[in-house]
């Protein structure tokens, strides 16, 4: 997205910066200022021990996953000046109807990740909100981000996981299908595709792949791919018929949980027309958690 400085989105220990320190204040302000004192906070701009430290203790307090991650929904819900402009409020209540098979509590607990990291990079039209929530369904159906396990489709008989990665995707030392196999909301895969869009998001994901999985990241790294293959998949979408099979190529590049795409999509638009837009909105953020956002 042009003008968005995506580096800057993820704050996690070992960043330094005005953003970090816009954080920090608005930590402190979240925790009161005896708490702030207790954990050391001092309003700088270095992400310290100290600071995760209090991140954590807010999140379990706030109902959020206490990572120490301070993506988009946690900077939101911290009413940080620099989270997005404009909150994209999905119903929770009507997302559980496009998951049939997953548990509604999965939906409430990492849906607001997901809408938050979807306004931060404006995916805010309706049919870009469908195509992620039916990419989730298709690559991580219980609504969570998951971690690519041994299948025949990445393990020759007789040989090492994921082996069927090494030597491709940007693999290029031993373990590297295993390290950058599929993870999060889109099975991001391959060492190429964590060092491109590790860099893309300013985090360290060739040194800590598993982060893929943490509620923040996943939902950045979906929000960041759609967004990196906008084009591609507005082409798809603005065909007469829509062209389902191109837009779930976008992401997978074959016919993997292609059906799911195509009943999420298709079902998303049916309950907009049925609840005359209640599906979501787009609105000035607001402070603290909510099952909407």
């Amino acid at each position: 997205m042009n003008g968005l400085n995506t580096a800057k989105m993820l704050l996690l220990r070992g960043n330094s910066g005005a953003e970090v320190r816009e954080l920090k204040t608005a930590l402190q302000r979240a925790l009161g200022e005896h708490a702030a004192i207790e954990y050391g906070l001092v309003l700088d701009e270095q992400f310290d021990a100290a600071t995760e430290s209090a991140l954590r203790a807010w999140q379990a307090s706030a109902g959020l996953v206490a990572d120490g991650i301070a993506g988009p929904r946690t900077r939101a819900a911290l009413g940080c000046p620099s989270a997005a402009k404009q909150a994209l409020r999905v119903d929770a209540s009507l997302v559980s109807r496009l998951f049939p098979f997953t548990g509604s509590a999965s939906v409430a607990l990492n849906l607001p990740y997901v809408s938050s990291a979807l306004a931060e990079f404006g995916l805010t039209e309706e049919r870009l909100v469908y195509a992620a929530l039916a990419t989730i369904r298709a690559e991580a159906e219980g609504f969570v981000p998951i971690a690519e396990q041994p299948s025949p489709f990445n393990t020759r008989p007789g040989q090492e996981a994921f082996g069927v990665y090494d030597g491709r995707l940007g693999n290029r030392l031993p373990g590297d299908g295993a390290r950058y196999r599929g993870r999060g909301y889109v099975q991001l895969t391959g060492r190429h595709n964590y060092a491109r869009f590790g860099a893309m998001l300013g985090i360290p994901l060739l040194d800590n792949p598993d982060s893929a999985c943490s509620p923040e990241v996943a939902a950045c790294l979906l929000a960041a791919y759609l967004d990196a293959n906008r084009a591609r998949l507005c082409a798809a979408l603005d065909t007469e018929h829509e062209d389902l099979v191109a837009a779930r190529r976008v992401v997978n590049g074959g016919s993997h949980g292609l059906q799911r795409f195509r009943e999420t999509y298709t079902r998303a638009k049916e309950l907009l027309a049925s609840f005359g837009g209640r599906l979501f909105d787009t609105a000035a953020p607001q402070d603290g958690p909510d099952d909407q956002v």
